[in-house]
């Protein structure tokens, strides 16, 4: 298996997907998260503020072990702690718990999108 490694400097793009061909980003986060500095691609321009809001108001922080699945917009988020504190085995740990909520969705295609900032935690 070939993984490929993309560094995407851009921010919040909006994809125009076929409803067959909708891909889910899943986003390894670090606490706090900071909804600028998501790369992903989604599916609805108005992501952006609902991230935003969300992360204002602390529903979700970042924490290990914390997901915010938002796979029917073409998101989910994996916390994954504080950066200082950030171990490769809990970005593992994560995928390999989670992985079972993917195995059973419509959806087959998946983007394991990593932020700046979670590269240089790795």
């Amino acid at each position: 298996m070939t993984v490929r490694f993309e560094n995407n400097p851009l921010k919040f793009q909006v994809s125009e997907q076929s409803s067959s061909d909708k891909a889910t980003t899943i986003l390894p986060v670090l606490d706090p998260p900071e909804a600028d500095s998501i790369t992903a691609f989604l599916r609805k321009p108005e992501m952006r503020e609902r991230l935003q809001r969300q992360f204002a108001s602390g529903t979700f922080t970042g924490k290990a072990g914390s997901t915010l699945d938002l796979s029917g917009e073409g998101l989910i988020l994996l916390g994954m702690g504080k950066a200082i504190s950030f171990h490769p085995d809990i970005l593992h740990s994560t995928l390999l718990k989670f992985a079972s909520n993917l195995k059973d969705g419509k959806n087959r295609k998946w983007i394991l999108a990593f932020s700046s900032e979670m590269v240089k935690a790795m």
